[in-house]
């Protein structure tokens, strides 16, 4: 050991500060002090380097995987796809990036040149020179944010602005991804449905339809919206009513009741999106079978159908409804009968005196639904035996099935032109 420590001796600090002379301490302390320094300092450059460069490195890779959602080829935006939702959070802000671009000065000359051109000089030149066109990256950075789902939440604002975007394909982009963010962009969505643009209040109340259920704070603006200046925008938020489901039901079920035709039209079609969760809505839609708008009372019928809640009181209105003035009214409720079965035995005799209706479709729709009735419809049998001689093929057709269902023996006595 003493030989080893003998040859290595001069490895030891101590030992080496002791063969420094005494006079020249002070200058080995200095330069120690600033070499010590001066490698603290690039330490403390190089952690901050090293993290920008890890950034920028995962801004380059959220780029060329954002841009990849509009490859022709199915395998590969799927592949975009699966990088993306890896990326997850940490690719928001630099999508929020490309969420901000702006055409280069070069671009906007270029573009400007090309409008300007015939169209065959217009080809050649972008298939010479093609910059990227920041609409186009707008859109596929909204597309991946929304790819992200619930966990790009920190992108709303941006996303909101985007609803605003003069390129009408970025504003639709935006608004899925926001109904795709979920819950948290409701208040986003809710304001941008009180936008000057009618294709902002449009896209807004579709993105809320995603949302559904999650979206029911937003009911009050949805109602105030059947209401916009815009035809698709009303009926966007007809449709998101009824997406968004039960929570709805009263909200819509006053408005049905209020003397706007327009609008209580747009609220049954929203009713009758939620089927059998829209029961309590039968009491209001009962009362538009007496309307003076003969369409609004054909559409209470249709939705009463789709909500389907076979109650006698039920059946019997629409029994009513096969005497009004109008034809389609009548047809819709033949139609609907026809789908009640058996328990549509209380309109048989409405049904048979159907079979005197002089639209043809009714008389048709009327036979289905007494053999759709079954044996409780015996009673109606010398009607449709009569019917069967009809001048109308599809009539005679209708009854010959009818009394199949209810008695089949007396087809073969009834004879056939």
């Amino acid at each position: 050991m003493a030989r080893l420590e003998t040859r290595f001796w001069p490895l030891n600090p101590r030992r080496l500060w002791a063969t420094i002379p005494s006079d020249q301490k002070h200058i080995v302390k200095k330069r120690l002090f600033i070499f010590l320094s001066i490698l603290a300092g690039c330490a403390a450059v190089g952690i901050p380097f090293m993290r920008l460069s890890s950034s920028a490195s995962l801004a380059k890779s959220v780029s060329k995987w954002s841009m990849e959602l509009n490859s022709p080829d199915i395998h590969v935006r799927d592949q975009a796809t699966t990088h993306l939702r890896e990326f997850g959070p940490k690719a928001v802000p630099p999508l929020i990036d490309l969420l901000n671009t702006k055409d280069s000065l070069f671009t906007k000359t270029y573009l400007y040149v090309a409008r300007r051109l015939t169209p065959q000089l217009r080809l050649k030149l972008y298939q010479a020179v093609k910059p990227p066109h920041a609409p186009t990256i707008r859109a596929v950075a909204a597309s991946a944010l929304g790819i992200i789902g619930p966990e790009a939440k920190e992108s709303i604002p941006a996303l909101g602005r985007a609803l605003r975007d003069k390129d009408k394909s970025v504003v639709w982009v935006a608004a899925t991804a926001l109904g795709r963010v979920g819950k948290e962009a409701v208040p986003t969505l809710v304001s941008a449905l009180r936008d000057d643009d009618s294709t902002a209040r449009h896209a807004a109340a579709y993105a809320l339809g995603l949302i559904r259920l999650e979206a029911k704070a937003a009911i009050p603006a949805l109602i105030a919206t059947l209401k916009d200046t815009n035809t698709n925008v009303r009926a966007s938020a007809a449709y998101t009513l009824g997406q968004i489901g039960e929570p709805a039901v009263p909200a819509l079920i006053a408005t049905v009741k209020q003397p706007n035709e327009s609008v209580r039209e747009l609220a049954a079609k929203a009713l009758a999106l939620m089927g059998t969760s829209a029961e309590d809505a039968m009491p209001a839609l009962m009362g538009m079978l007496h309307d003076k708008d003969a369409s609004l009372r054909r559409l209470a019928i249709e939705l009463v159908g789709a909500i389907w809640p076979w109650e006698k009181e039920t059946v019997l209105a629409l029994a009513v409804a096969l005497k009004d003035t109008d034809q389609e009214v009548r047809l819709e409720a033949a139609k609907v009968l026809s789908r009640v079965y058996e328990k549509g035995a209380t309109a048989v005799p409405a049904l048979a005196d159907a079979f005197n209706d002089e639209s043809a479709p009714v008389r048709e729709w009327a036979a289905r639904a007494l053999g759709n009735v079954g044996a409780a419809a015996k009673p109606a049998v010398p009607a449709l035996t009569r019917l069967v001689e009809d001048g109308n093929e599809s009539v005679r057709l209708a009854a010959t099935e009818a009394l199949k269902n209810i008695a089949p023996g007396v087809v073969q006595a009834v004879p056939t032109k």
